[in-house]
């Protein structure tokens, strides 16, 4: 698929664009990771997600659940 192509179709049926879609994907993984590896470091997990940088990772998932991740640990 040409990446214009794929761009295309992300804006028009996810409303955002590659980069967000990808962390949007990555905050979903978070928050499975978040609810079954309670032992995991909430550095780990953004590691997992493919984010290396915890300011970063805590950014993109605030974005998406309106929360940090340790914070919806804590509320879940």
């Amino acid at each position: 698929c040409d990446k214009n192509r794929l761009a295309s179709i992300l804006k028009t049926f996810a409303g955002t664009n590659v980069s967000g879609y990808i962390n949007a994907k990555r905050a979903e993984y978070a928050v499975i990771l978040l609810e079954q590896h309670p032992q995991y470091t909430i550095k780990a997990i953004g590691e997992m997600c493919g984010i290396e940088n915890q300011s970063t990772f805590n950014r993109i998932f605030k974005n998406a659940y309106g929360m940090t991740p340790s914070e919806y640990r804590q509320n879940h």
